[in-house]
C-alpha cells in the first residue's frame, strides 16, 4: 500500500481506523503484513480544495478559499468557473485567470493547510457575490506554465453552495422580440424575477435547470427543443419536483409538433386530439431522393445520408395522429411507391412503416419530376373532408433530369397541395429547389450537415397540424374544479384563438377553463414531485389582446407560477449526507418549525426526491421514516464528484417543502499525496503483529513457508442445535408421561414389525 491509496491514509481519522482494524485482525490471529511501495513526485502541483460555506443567501457574497499544494514554487494560471461560465475579468493579455507566482508559494510549517509529501502551499482567497438562488457551483483549474507538472488529473477541484432566496423562472419564448416581455414585465409587477432567452438557450444539464424554481415555454416548437432537453424537462418536474408551463400559440401543443414527446407526458392536457375532435385532418407524402449519390457518409458518422434522411421522416411520422394520412415515394429515374397513401390509423403498425422507410437503398440517378406527379395525383383523390391540409416534403440531393415543373406547380395549386423541399449537400438545383417552394406555397432549405435533417423534417410535418389551430373570438368558460389557481380572481375576458388539445381522463387533472366547445384552455395537476400547467390560447397581443386590458391579467399569471414553482426551500431541516463504501446515505431530521413552539418532531411525511449523480443522471429516492422526524435512505455512489439532493416533504395536510443537500466523492484522492507514508504502514505492521516485507526480496518474505504460521481456530455457536436436540428430548418426555406403555403390546408390535420385514422361505 502506499499513502495516496483508496481511503485517504494520510487522514487522522482514516488512519486510526485502519489500525483499529489491524489491532481486531491480530486480536482473531490474523497476521497482517505491509509491502510498502515508496515513491515521491518532484515536479508536481495539486489543487487541494475550494473551501466555501454549504448554504448562503441570494446577494450575499461568499469567500472562496483555494488551496494549492506543490513540491516546488511553480508559476501558472488559476482559472475560476462559477456554473461553467468564468467568473474573472479578462487582463491587458486576454487571460480572466489568476496569475500564480513563485512569490505565492509559502513553506509548509505544520499548519491546517499542510499535506504530506509536498513542501510549499499557496492559498488564493476570491470574493464572489451571489446573485441567483438554486445550486452555485464552482471549480477552479490550475494550469502550470512551461509543463512544470507532471500529473494533470488533479489540476482541479470543484464546490457547491447552495443559495437561498426567492428563486427564479426560466421563460423560453419563439415569439417575435416586441412581444417577449409582456409577461415577464407583468409577472415584474408581482415581484417574480423571470429569465428571457432563446429557445437554442434552453439549459442542457440539470444542474443549470435547479437554478430555477420553474420554465415556461411560450409559443415553442418542439422542433428547436433537442430530445435530450426535453427528456430533461421531464425530468426535472417529475423526479425533481420542478415546475413548468406551456403557454400555446401557432407553434405551441400539437400545432407546435410536441405530440409523443417526453414533455407530452407531463403536460396536463394531450396534445394529440381525438379524431372525433377535429376532422378533417392532414395529409402529407414524402418524396425521398434514393439515387447513387445518397450513399455519401456523414461526416463524423458511420451513417449514410440514405441512412439520416431515412431516420429524419420515420421521426416526422411520430407527430402524425391516427386520422392523420401519410404516403412515402423513393425515387431514383424511376418512381415507387414504398409506403402508399393511407391514414395512420389503418397502417396500424407504425413500427413496421418505420421499417419499410428504413429499408430504402440508394441507387440509379435523379429524376425529380415523375415522383412528384405520384405525389400529386395520390393527394389530389383526397377530398377537404377527409383532409383539410394537404402537404408535399421533397428532398434530394442532385440534378434532376429535366421536367415540366411549372405545369405541376400549377396542379398543385389547383388542388391546393403546398409542397416544400430540402437539398442536401452541394450539388444540388438551388434554383430549381427554390422555385418550387415559392410556387407552391412551401418552404426551401439548404441543409448542409444532414444531422439536421429531424428537425427540418419535423418542422415540416407541423404543417399538416394547422387545422389545430382555431382563431375566433370567445369568452373562457369557468368550470368550478375549486382549483386554488382562479379562487378569487374576477371573469376573464374574450379570448381570440387557442390550439385545440385532448383532455386526460386523469382525477389529478383540474381543467377550470375550457374554449368554446368544451375543449381544455387551461388546466394543471401535480406529476410526479413537480406541477405541470397548460394555457392553450397565447399571452401576448395576438389571441390575448383582451387580456393585456384586464386588471387580473399580471394576477392571473402570477397566480399559475407560484403554484407550479418548487416550494420555497425550509431551513428547519436537516439534511446529512455522507459518501461511504460506495453508498451515498441521506438521513432528515425533520422538526416542526421555528413558528411551532411545541418543538415536536414531524411524522408520517411522504419524503421524495431526486438525486443528481456526477454524470448528469437523475436518481428518484424515497426516504423511510426510521424515527421519530427522522427518515433515510440509502444508494449506490459508485461515481467520484459532487451529488446534488433535491428533496420534497409531503406533509399530511398537502403543504409541500423542499430541502437542497448536497455530498462529495472525491476524485482521484491517490493523486493528491506527492509520496509515500511509511511510518503509518510500518505503524500497521505493527499493531498488526505482521512484518514490513521489502518488495526487492521477496523471497526473504518466505511467503509460502508454515513453519512459523499461526494456528487458528474458529468458533461456531452450538445453541442452534442443542436447541433442537432439546426440544425433541422435551416432546418425548411428555409422551413418556402421558402414554401408558404396556411391555407385552410392545413386544407383540415389535415382533410383528420384524416379522413382516423378514424374507420368505418357499
Amino acid at each position: 500500500n502506499h499513502t495516496g491509496g483508496p481511503g485517504g491514509l494520510p487522514f487522522s481519522e482514516a488512519a486510526m481506523q485502519v489500525l483499529t482494524a489491524a489491532r481486531e485482525a491480530r486480536a482473531a490471529g490474523v497476521r497482517v503484513d505491509v509491502v510498502p511501495i515508496e515513491y515521491q513526485l518532484d515536479h508536481e502541483v495539486a489543487i487541494d480544495s475550494i473551501q466555501t460555506i454549504d448554504h448562503a443567501r441570494e446577494g450575499q457574497t461568499i469567500s472562496l478559499r483555494i488551496v494549492l499544494h506543490a513540491t516546488r514554487p511553480t508559476r501558472g494560471d488559476l482559472l475560476l468557473r462559477h456554473d461553467g461560465r468564468l467568473i474573472l475579468p479578462p487582463d491587458e493579455q486576454g487571460r480572466a485567470s489568476i496569475p500564480v507566482t513563485e512569490v505565492d508559494w509559502a513553506p509548509q510549517r505544520g499548519g491546517e493547510d499542510d499535506q504530506p509529501g509536498s513542501a510549499y502551499v499557496a492559498v488564493k482567497v476570491i470574493d464572489l457575490p451571489l446573485s441567483y438562488a438554486g445550486p452555485n457551483r464552482f471549480e477552479a483549474v490550475f494550469e502550470p506554465h512551461d509543463g512544470a507538472d507532471t500529473i494533470a488529473a488533479n489540476n482541479r477541484a470543484q464546490a457547491f453552495t447552495l443559495v437561498h432566496g426567492r428563486g427564479r423562472v426560466l421563460l423560453a419564448t419563439g415569439e417575435a422580440r416586441t412581444a417577449q416581455n409582456i409577461l415577464p414585465q407583468a409577472l415584474a409587477r408581482h415581484d417574480i424575477e423571470t429569465t428571457v432567452i432563446a429557445p437554442f438557450a434552453l439549459p442542457r444539464s440539470m444542474s443549470e435547470l435547479q437554478q430555477y424554481d420553474a420554465v415556461i415555454l411560450q409559443n415553442l416548437p418542439a422542433d428547436q427543443v433537442a430530445d435530450d432537453q426535453q427528456r430533461l424537462l421531464e425530468s426535472y418536474v417529475h423526479d425533481a419536483g420542478g415546475g413548468l408551463v406551456m403557454i400555446g400559440g401557432p407553434d405551441g401543443f400539437g400545432a407546435g409538433g410536441w405530440t409523443n414527446t417526453p414533455v407530452d407526458r407531463i403536460l396536463p392536457v394531450a396534445c394529440e386530439v381525438p379524431s372525433q375532435t377535429v376532422l378533417p385532418s392532414g395529409a402529407l407524402v414524402i418524396v425521398m431522393d434514393r439515387s447513387g449519390s445518397m450513399s455519401a457518409p456523414v461526416a463524423g458518422t458511420a451513417d449514410t445520408q440514405q441512412q439520416v434522411a431515412a431516420r429524419a421522416a420515420v421521426k416526422a411520422l411520430e407527430t402524425l395522429y391516427p386520422q392523420d394520412m401519410v404516403g412515402v415515394i423513393a425515387f431514383e429515374f424511376g418512381s415507387q411507391w414504398v409506403v402508399p397513401l393511407q391514414s395512420v390509423g389503418e397502417a396500424k403498425d407504425v413500427e413496421r412503416v418505420g421499417r419499410q422507410i428504413l429499408a430504402i437503398q440508394p441507387g440509379g440517378g435523379t429524376n425529380i419530376a415523375p415522383a412528384l406527379q405520384m405525389a400529386i395525383n395520390a393527394l389530389a383523390q383526397v377530398e377537404a373532408r377527409q383532409a383539410a391540409v394537404r402537404h408535399i416534403i421533397l428532398l434530394t440531393d442532385g440534378q434532376s433530369a429535366e421536367g415540366n415543373y411549372s405545369a405541376l406547380a400549377q396542379q398543385m395549386a389547383r388542388h391546393e397541395i403546398t409542397l416544400s423541399t430540402i437539398g442536401i449537400g452541394d450539388e444540388i438545383d438551388v434554383k430549381l429547389l427554390s422555385d418550387l417552394a415559392k410556387w407552391s406555397g412551401g418552404e426551401f432549405y439548404a441543409v448542409r450537415d444532414p444531422r439536421r435533417l429531424p428537425q427540418v423534417f419535423i418542422k415540416e410535418a407541423r404543417t399538416i397540424r394547422r387545422h389545430l389551430i382555431r382563431e375566433m373570438d370567445f369568452t373562457p368558460g369557468v368550470i368550478a374544479t375549486g382549483s386554488p389557481v382562479l379562487t378569487g380572481l374576477t371573469a376573464p375576458p374574450q379570448l381570440k384563438g387557442l390550439v385545440l388539445t385532448g383532455r386526460k381522463h386523469d382525477p389529478r387533472v383540474y381543467m377550470p377553463l375550457v374554449g368554446p366547445e368544451g375543449e381544455p384552455l387551461f388546466a394543471h395537476w401535480q406529476v410526479g414531485l413537480g406541477r405541470a400547467a397548460a394555457f392553450t390560447s397565447d399571452s401576448v397581443n395576438r389571441w390575448a389582446t383582451p387580456w393585456l386590458a384586464w386588471e387580473g391579467y399580471g394576477d392571473f399569471w402570477a397566480r399559475i407560477v407560484r403554484y407550479v414553482a418548487r416550494p420555497t426551500t425550509t431551513r428547519d431541516f436537516e439534511l446529512d449526507t455522507l459518501v461511504r463504501d460506495g453508498k451515498l446515505h441521506l438521513k432528515l431530521d425533520a422538526a416542526a418549525g421555528a413558528d411551532d413552539e411545541s418543538g415536536a418532531f414531524l411524522s408520517d411525511l411522504d419524503v421524495r426526491g431526486g438525486v443528481l449523480t456526477p454524470d448528469g443522471r437523475t436518481v428518484t429516492v424515497s426516504l423511510a421514516q426510521t424515527g421519530p422526524g427522522i427518515y433515510e435512505t440509502q444508494l449506490p455512489a459508485e461515481a467520484s464528484g459532487d451529488y446534488l439532493i433535491t428533496l420534497l416533504a409531503r406533509r399530511p395536510d398537502g403543504e409541500r417543502l423542499s430541502i437542497f443537500g448536497r455530498a462529495s466523492r472525491p476524485q482521484g484522492v491517490e493523486l493528491r499525496y506527492f509520496q509515500s507514508n511509511r511510518a503509518l504502514l510500518e505503524r500497521i505492521a505493527e499493531e498488526g503483529g505482521g512484518r514490513v516485507l521489502d518488495p526487492r526480496t521477496p523471497a526473504q518474505a518466505r511467503l509460502f513457508d508454515r513453519r512459523d504460521a499461526v494456528p487458528s481456530r474458529s468458533i461456531r455457536p452450538l445453541w442452534r442445535v442443542l436447541m433442537v436436540w432439546l426440544f425433541a428430548l422435551l416432546l418425548i418426555d411428555v409422551a413418556n408421561r402421558r402414554i401408558a406403555w404396556e411391555p407385552a403390546a410392545i413386544r407383540r408390535a415389535i415382533t410383528y414389525a420384524l416379522g413382516a420385514r423378514a424374507p420368505r422361505r418357499e
